[in-house]
């Protein structure tokens, strides 16, 4: 300092005294089932002059811990959620390849981290450090997640299951499979254990069709309405002609033309039962069309058609021909008469 009457020297001694949180050594256990929601709480408000960050780390191998460390024995730390106090605003890190995406929130008042959702990858370490004019403090928590496994209730049902399986063996050999078929309501609720419907359909009964050339011929679904989860397939020669899926609530209808392009803008699909009608017949759509409904990858209706398609000429009058109530000599025109 300078002053008119002269200059004066002062020193001051400032010594950093680092700040100690005994809290810091004590690691709060948390345990979680998967698929669960956890909150790890900070049991404070926040203030103005906070700075809350969450840290995520993973123990570290061949580690001796060390109390004095605020972060000991962990590696691959990540901040994953931070809160200003004077600001009040909250960031949130999905973490590396976004292992905690949509899964995070904090608690603006208290500084909480809540994960949602929780998997056993998000098992490990998460430190709380709350910063302020006056120093730095830690919290600790080690998350631990179990994963689900068969529930005991299952496990208890199992034996009744066997039972009723056995049962079913029994009836479905006695009374054959048409019958059981019509009659599968007990098997429809226990479809799991179905001793009857293997993964591939039964042969169904031949239905036939009959049509003349160039008109119209509907092939039925015998369902009133799809289902949601319904896949319809029609097979002509075994490949597939038409299709009708449904996905997120939309219907996805597809026709394809077939062989050298025969049934070409000639296949038409009702959406609501999935019966095919082809138009304008020919004589070379005779032959056996497969109809096959899946729900949830499982065939639940398998019909078989024989379509025959008639030349139309055969049905034209021929002049030519003999009438039945005519003989050769009594079919000149001098002896026909109109009455």
């Amino acid at each position: 300092m300078k002053s008119p009457s002269g200059s004066s020297n002062r020193r001051f001694n400032v010594t950093v005294i680092g700040v100690f949180d005994p809290d810091a050594e004590k690691i709060k256990p948390v345990s979680a089932k998967e698929g669960e929601s956890i909150t790890l709480n900070t049991n404070f408000k926040v203030q103005k002059d906070y700075l809350i960050v969450w840290n995520f780390g993973r123990a570290a191998k061949d580690c001796v811990d060390n109390p004095l460390h605020h972060v000991p024995c962990q590696r691959d730390v990540t901040a994953i959620a931070k809160i200003d106090g004077e600001t009040g605003e909250v960031a949130l890190d999905p973490g590396d390849g976004e292992m905690f995406s949509n899964r995070l929130k904090m608690d603006k008042v208290t500084g909480s981290l809540t994960i949602t959702d929780i998997r056993p990858k998000h098992a490990g370490f998460y430190m709380l450090q709350i910063s302020n004019n006056t120093g730095t403090k830690y919290r600790r928590f080690n998350v631990t997640v179990s994963e689900i496994t068969e529930s005991h209730s299952h496990v208890a049902w199992m034996p009744i299951a066997i039972v009723l399986l056995l049962i079913l063996t029994v009836w479905c050999s006695a009374v054959g499979f048409k019958n059981w078929r019509n009659r599968n309501f007990l098997l429809w609720k226990l479809r799991s254990y179905s001793c009857c419907q293997s993964t591939g359909a039964q042969e169904p009964e031949l239905i036939p069709k009959s049509v003349i050339e160039g008109e119209p011929v509907t092939l039925d679904t015998d369902r009133t309405l799809l289902q949601r989860d319904d896949v319809t397939e029609w097979k002509f020669g075994g490949k597939v002609i038409a299709k009708i899926s449904r996905a997120a609530g939309k219907i996805c209808q597809k026709t394809y033309d077939g062989a050298d392009e025969k049934f070409r803008n000639r296949l038409e699909l009702d959406c609501k039962t999935g019966s095919l009608t082809i138009t304008n017949t020919r004589t070379t759509d005779s032959g056996d069309y497969q109809l096959q409904i899946a729900t949830s990858g499982r065939v639940e209706i398998y019909r078989k058609f024989n379509v025959s398609v008639r030349d139309s000429s055969r049905n034209m009058p021929n002049e030519s021909a003999e009438s039945p109530l005519m003989s050769k000599e009594g079919c000149s025109s001098s002896n026909i008469e109109l009455v």
